[in-house]
């Protein structure tokens, strides 16, 4: 993990909130609703990757480039996963979980978490047509209403869920980048080194690895 931030350089970064990879259509339709609301004040970072970064071809590039971010946007890897071949049985997922929460947190920013409301049914595979369509048939702030009960792991200890900002739309993504100070930011981080040290360390995941084939 990246050396401690202190407050006084965590606020020196020069983007408020940032993103970097592909434009799944739940994540850009977040994004580009923020695009659209964020104040006057704030630098936004948005980088699609379309799969590929040829200017940050490397970890280290991508990594550099993401510690300018105070806020980081993180999801899961995608909304309403189905795991069932039957349209009668519908086995609906949250979504797998992303590396993103890790990659900001390793680099000293604050994971901002959104996941779309979940409905294991049929209704959530209509939802999902309907509101991540890349077809613009409905409109754009439909399917913002962000689960705050969601967090990016499976399971993970209450009280690190402390190092993740969750928020539950685009105006509460706003405010929570624009309303912090010292203490809210140092608290922040110090949850942060224990989410990396219980998930996210080479220690925490050869531990897990040990845990699996026991």
């Amino acid at each position: 993990m990246s050396k401690t931030v202190s407050y006084k350089n965590f606020i020196k970064r020069p983007y408020d909130i940032g993103y970097i990879g592909s434009d799944k259509k739940f994540r850009s339709k977040f994004l580009n609703n923020l695009k659209n609301k964020i104040l006057k004040k704030n630098k936004i970072l948005i980088i699609n990757s379309n799969r590929s970064l040829k200017k940050y071809n490397s970890t280290k590039s991508y990594l550099k480039k993401l510690s300018q971010c105070k806020f980081y946007f993180c999801t899961r890897a995608s909304v309403f996963e189905n795991y069932s071949t039957n349209f009668f049985n519908i086995d609906l997922k949250e979504g797998r979980y992303a590396n993103r929460v890790s990659e900001a947190i390793i680099c000293g920013s604050i994971p901002l978490y959104w996941q779309t409301k979940f409905n294991n049914s049929l209704l959530g595979l209509i939802q999902k047509k309907i509101f991540f369509s890349r077809k613009k048939i409905v409109p754009t702030s439909w399917g913002m209403k962000g689960n705050t009960a969601s967090y990016p792991y499976d399971n993970m200890h209450i009280k690190l869920k402390k190092g993740i900002e969750v928020v539950k739309d685009v105006d509460d993504a706003i405010i929570k980048i624009n309303k912090y100070n010292s203490k809210y930011i140092n608290e922040k981080l110090n949850y942060g080194l224990k989410i990396y040290n219980n998930y996210i360390s080479p220690k925490a995941f050869y531990n897990f690895i040990e845990k699996k084939i026991k």
